[in-house]
């Protein structure tokens, strides 16, 4: 399966407020895998993972 990434833009125009969608990737689910291909990147492919516990990787988690 492969999804889209993308980043969401808003303008204005003639006193009006616009949304314009980007795609700047895609993510692929390759069986239990995952990938991502960045389009700014050329030939490079990203392997997600899991994050692991904080306990596990000795650092600080990152919190959106």
């Amino acid at each position: 399966m492969i999804k889209d990434i993308m980043i969401r833009e808003t303008y204005e125009q003639n006193g009006v407020e616009n949304t314009s969608w980007n795609k700047i990737g895609i993510l692929i689910d390759k069986g239990d895998k995952q990938y991502i291909k960045l389009f700014h990147i050329p030939n490079v492919l990203c392997s997600v993972f899991e994050q692991k516990k904080r306990e596990e990787k000795g650092e600080t988690e990152v919190n959106f």
